[in-house]
């Protein structure tokens, strides 16, 4: 693990992180003991410091039944991660032109679909709820922008993979 004296470009200390996941630091700091979200360097006056890929890519399926299984009121934590990684990953293919149709866009929006039916436990009773959510500006002002750029990638892929399977998602809850 590398030492730094400043914090780098790209690099997050603990307690930015833990905003973003709207977590405690001390959370943090007992997923790092136990292994489940490591830092991937430190300041030099001992400061974890955390990039996106470390979030992301301490969450493979194995390690997150882990975290459901042991954390069970925190799996809120778990989806938004998922979420705030798709949330990026639409933003991304957005700007790189990738049409919602194309098998990316449609493999993105099955993703994406999975993930809200895992979290709310298959009741579509809960989108409308989660809908207004995500319209909501009580995250703030970069919460709602970064959100509407993530929809003008969602909302088109979300509905060409729905009229696709033949999925109504007010109705049925099959991904």
């Amino acid at each position: 693990m590398e030492r730094y004296r400043a914090i780098p470009q790209g690099y997050m200390t603990a307690g930015a992180v833990a905003k973003k996941m709207s977590v405690t630091v001390r959370t943090l700091q007992h997923y790092d003991k136990e292994g489940l979200l490591s830092p991937s360097a430190m300041s030099e006056g001992g400061r974890r410091l955390y990039t996106d890929k470390d979030i992301i890519k301490h969450f493979d399926s194995e390690t997150l039944d882990h975290i459901r299984n042991r954390f069970d009121k925190e799996s809120g934590i778990v989806f938004m991660l998922h979420f705030l990684h798709l949330q990026d990953e639409a933003i991304q293919l957005h700007a790189d032109g990738i049409p919602a149709e194309s098998q990316r866009g449609q493999q993105f929006a099955k993703d994406y679909w999975v993930l809200i039916m895992e979290f709310t436990g298959r009741n579509t009773d809960l989108l409308p709820k989660l809908i207004q959510m995500g319209q909501s500006d009580e995250f703030g002002q970069e919460w709602t922008q970064k959100q509407a750029k993530a929809n003008a990638f969602i909302e088109p892929a979300l509905g060409a993979y729905f009229s696709n399977e033949g999925i109504d998602p007010f109705q049925e809850a099959t991904p």
